[in-house]
């Protein structure tokens, strides 16, 4: 029995998200006539003007960004009007004059037009299935309604505990906030962006901020709790590319071969871990390369998007096979992502004599050390830690049949005392926020 598509699909709850908080901000703008004003002892007409040009850029912009979206993607064109909304109001806020006020605002409209209607309608009507598509597009026009009634009391709101200027910074923050949701559309393009802009995304998403948590909450539901994942200052990749030459030991080769499989966990937001391999691999006498072609798909396979999961197999296999063909063994740093090579996309891809070779040849982070020591032995000079350990035996690790790898691999450090937690953490991954 074929199951029914569901009408709430990750585009649809993104374009929502963003079509939301836009016009929120968008809507707001009135509420500041008075404090602008009397602040700087302009004339409300010059306020208006500014509104005025807004609307026109607004207007003049859509057909321009969806020629822009047609022309380069959705996705782009979506992420540069986002940087132009929220250039547009840090730079009003700095404003010293009505004309320069007037001028920032064609920002603001251009900015408008790249994540309203124009172009979020398209790309949620491009997803919806034939049956659900006029729902999804009422869904998505009400979901700009919404953002309307919402914005004027929050600035109201948000105007009783800073300046005015600090409000339009709010608000820039909460436009960029959004490229945070494209991830369930694209994993790797918008985690570069929140590499690119860590200090303020870390900053921004951190549980101490309470009021851009507590806003965030409201809008999208994560809540405000959840410590989210912060973004590395730079990649792995780029890491890895910088210091590879730089990270050596006197040890003996053993003869092996591997290449760092990042994930995308690792690559954007846990850079540590990854240094952590370079370096124990290295000491091992392991020549040691490293390779980010993609996400794996994990993020879409728990929201079921088996075809966007599909084409990511494919193209990450294409780039890890080669070095499979050169001799490499394939390590992933991260259980869910060993899982999916292992595993999952063999079962989504039976027939795929790339992803069967690519199967057989990736191997967990902590059984590859532990083949080592089974093997030829580890380097010398593992000293003794203070305290025990307790190991959590995730499910996805527990999964790929591998046995307590991470277990072995800590019995070799001498004279530990382990403990093994083999409980669910109860995350469910994108669900656990």
């Amino acid at each position: 029995m074929q199951s029914k598509a569901p009408l709430f699909t990750p585009v649809l709850l993104v374009g929502c998200f963003i079509i939301v908080v836009s016009f929120a901000v968008r809507a707001s703008f009135g509420v500041f006539q008075i404090p602008i004003a009397d602040g700087f002892g302009w004339l409300r007409s010059e306020f208006s003007l500014a509104i005025a040009i807004q609307n026109l850029a607004w207007g003049i912009g859509q057909p321009i960004f969806g020629a822009i979206a047609e022309r380069v993607g959705d996705r782009k064109a979506i992420i540069l009007g986002t940087l132009m909304y929220a250039a547009g109001l840090v730079l009003s806020s700095f404003a010293i004059s009505p004309q320069a006020h007037q001028m920032y605002e064609i920002l603001v409209g251009f900015g408008v037009a790249g994540t309203g209607f124009g172009v979020i309608l398209a790309v949620v009507g491009r997803a919806s299935i034939d049956e659900h598509r006029s729902m999804s597009l009422a869904i998505a026009t009400a979901a700009g309604s919404a953002g309307q009634v919402i914005g004027a009391p929050l600035a109201e709101y948000l105007l009783t505990l800073m300046s005015w200027q600090n409000v339009f910074i709010v608000f820039a923050a909460m436009i960029l906030f959004t490229l945070l949701s494209l991830p369930m559309m694209e994993i790797d393009r918008n985690a570069k962006i929140g590499v690119m802009f860590s200090k303020i995304v870390n900053w921004a998403s951190n549980i101490k901020n309470k009021l851009i948590r507590k806003i965030l909450e409201l809008i999208t539901g994560i809540d405000k709790r959840v410590q989210l994942p912060k973004y590395n200052s730079e990649t792995f990749s780029n890491f890895f590319k910088k210091n590879k030459d730089k990270i050596n030991y006197q040890t003996h080769s053993k003869n092996r071969k591997v290449v760092i499989y990042s994930t995308c966990f690792v690559n954007f937001n846990k850079k540590n871990t990854g240094v952590a391999a370079l370096k124990v691999l290295k000491k091992n006498g392991v020549e040691v390369q490293e390779a980010y072609p993609g996400c794996c798909g994990m993020p879409f396979l728990e929201q079921a998007d088996l075809p966007k999961v599909v084409e990511q197999a494919k193209k990450v296999s294409k780039d890890l096979i080669e070095w499979i063909d050169k001799g490499y063994k394939v390590v992933t740093l991260t259980a869910s992502c060993g899982l999916m090579l292992k595993f999952e996309w063999p079962l989504l891809l039976p027939n795929n004599e790339k992803i069967k070779k690519l199967s057989a040849n990736v191997m967990d982070i902590d059984e590859y050390v532990v083949d080592i020591a089974n093997n030829e032995g580890l380097a010398e000079g593992l000293n003794e830690i203070d305290g025990g350990v307790t190991v959590h035996h995730a499910c996805h690790a527990r999964a790929q049949n591998m046995g307590i790898k991470a277990r072995d691999m800590l019995k070799l450090i001498p004279n530990v005392k382990i403990d093994v937690v083999e409980r669910c953490a109860g995350h469910g991954g994108t669900f656990g926020v």
